[in-house]
């Protein structure tokens, strides 16, 4: 805005700066400083210190000043308070600038499951402070690291907010046999990421989930209380949506028990006791009950879950609720433009929710 000011100024606009600057002085906080970014009624979006921020103001007033454009309105008492602020703080804070939530860092960790197996996962954060925690349930027999998953989390640290991937039971790098797993055991486990992301680093207020992961952080989200809002990505609307897949993959698991199933080029061994469970699980009741910010972002094109489970995820759900539309994208976003336009559109909407409830 300051810099927007000045250039208005330059061209003999004075009026709109010095309006600025009276807006500015309205935005003062009562040490002086300014929030880092904050709307335009004045609440903060992020909440971290950034040094120039709080000067800038102060050369817009003197640039007023020098042009003799500051009419009746007198900056004194906000450029005193502000020049406090940074005599304060200054010359270097440790709390995290605009520039330094733009790097980020991967930390690769382990942690105990649901069985005390060891689970394996990555955190990604900003280099300073982050702003928010987040947890990321990957999709069915996918991983921690699948692309898709990877990108997205990266993008968010980037903004602020430190992610939380890690692989389910008997999958990727985590110990356990993937053919004892469930829909229940997966919820477990994303209860002990929930506890071991709050113990390191800080309670999740984002739960972010694709695919049967998305399933997974709806059934999960009122048992983690300090979570704020929740973001489906090509959800089911049901888990028991995954029944007749498998089933139509290989009728001898409900005959024989077990059976071995080809999913997306890999082979798996999966038992009855997987179908079973699935019948167990509704997410009607869990969704109408939420009462947590919802996001529900599906691809139209989507072929393995249809958009059908996005309209019936949204009408089960009350506000506030979002839903947006993944044009042309396939249900794993393979094209890296569908993972990185899901990154910005999750990191928009979760800042009016996280920031505002902060």
């Amino acid at each position: 805005m300051v810099n927007s000011a000045t250039g208005l100024l330059a061209g003999n606009d004075v009026e709109t700066p010095r309006r600025a600057l009276v807006y500015l002085a309205a935005s003062q906080q009562r040490d002086g400083g300014f929030p880092q970014n904050f709307w335009l009624d004045g609440t903060p979006y992020w909440r971290g210190i950034q040094l120039d921020e709080v000067a800038f103001p102060v050369i817009l007033a003197w640039r007023l000043w020098k042009a003799e454009a500051l009419g009746e309105f007198d900056p004194y008492p906000m450029v005193n308070a502000a020049a406090a602020y940074l005599v304060r703080q200054g010359p270097m804070t440790q709390l995290t600038s605009q520039e330094n939530r733009m790097e980020m860092q991967t930390e690769r960790i382990f942690f105990r499951g649901h069985t005390d197996s060891k689970l394996a996962a990555r955190l990604d954060r900003p280099t300073g402070e982050p702003v928010s925690c987040a947890l990321f349930a990957h999709c069915f027999t996918c991983s921690k690291d699948y692309h898709a998953v990877s990108r997205i989390s990266r993008a968010l640290a980037a903004q602020g907010i430190a992610v939380l991937r890690f692989d389910f039971t008997g999958l990727g790098e985590s110990e356990g046999d993937f053919a004892d797993t469930n829909f229940s055991s997966n919820l477990d486990d994303l209860l002990a990421a929930a506890r071991f992301l709050g113990e390191r680093l800080g309670p999740p207020e984002l739960l972010i989930g694709h695919s049967l992961g998305g399933s997974a952080v709806l059934a999960a989200a009122r048992r983690i209380p300090e979570s704020k809002a929740v973001v489906t990505i090509g959800a089911p609307c049901d888990p028991g949506h995954l029944r007749p897949i498998l089933a139509g993959a290989a009728p001898a698991i409900e005959t024989e028990g077990e059976a071995e199933v080809v999913l997306a080029g890999r082979q798996f061994r999966i038992k009855r006791q997987l179908l079973d469970d699935l019948r167990e699980h509704s997410l009607r009741r869990f969704i109408g009950d939420l009462r947590k910010a919802l996001l529900i972002l599906h691809s139209p094109a989507d072929k393995i879950v249809g958009i059908e489970h996005a309209h019936r995820i949204f009408e089960a759900a009350k506000h506030p609720k979002s839903f947006v539309a993944i044009e042309g994208a396939d249900h794993l976003l393979a094209d890296r433009a569908a993972s990185d336009y899901v990154a910005s559109v999750i990191s928009a909407w979760a800042a009016w929710y996280i920031g505002r409830i902060k």
